[in-house]
């Protein structure tokens, strides 16, 4: 935490030298140290913000400069979108390190606040058990990805700007979101319930 500005006033005219002709009282040098004094304690409390500002789970000040970093906004995340959905699609961004597989689908969509499951369709094999799913090759290349008719999407207090509403009802981001790092060959189905 940083340092108040009369902690800062103190220090100032401990810095002074010793002598009547400095101790004004109320006069200009005071006016000058406290001016001083205020500047010196905003400094030091945006330096202190600065450190909640470098997180970008916890950014709102630098919020735009992180976008920028991380290529945002794209194709799945539109403008206009809260500072929690914005903080959301940034942090599936800059976490994104593996190859399109099911479980790092699955760890974006949760990243972005959407429960999820993922199931991989098979075409239909000799020597398979009574009861598998029956489909031409095509399904090889299927994934049904099973997700609630209306996704809601919570803000929470501590997180969210001022003005912005409290949930949100969609389904647009996860589908382009799915879409987008799905493998090359896969072919993704949405079923809601």
């Amino acid at each position: 935490m940083g340092m108040t500005a009369d902690q800062y006033r103190e220090h100032l005219r401990a810095l002074l030298p010793p002598g009547r002709a400095l101790q004004d009282g109320d006069g200009n040098l005071t006016q000058l140290l406290d001016g001083m004094a205020e500047e010196l304690a905003r400094v030091d409390g945006r330096a202190d913000a600065l450190i909640v500002e470098s997180l970008p789970d916890s950014t709102l000040d630098l919020l735009p400069d992180w976008e920028r970093v991380a290529d945002l906004p794209d194709d799945c995340t539109p403008t206009g979108q809260t500072v929690e959905a914005r903080r959301a699609a940034l942090i599936a961004r800059l976490t994104a390190n593996s190859g399109p597989s099911v479980p790092f689908l699955l760890e974006i969509a949760a990243a972005l606040g959407y429960s999820v499951q993922i199931v991989k369709r098979r075409a239909r094999r000799f020597g398979a058990a009574l009861g598998d799913y029956y489909g031409g090759l095509d399904w090889m290349f299927v994934w049904e990805v099973h997700a609630p008719l209306n996704s809601v999407a919570y803000r929470r207090f501590s997180t969210s700007a001022y003005g912005e509403v409290y949930a949100s009802w969609q389904n647009d981001v996860l589908e382009c979101v799915m879409r987008q790092h799905n493998p090359a060959d896969t072919q993704v189905n949405f079923i809601y319930s």
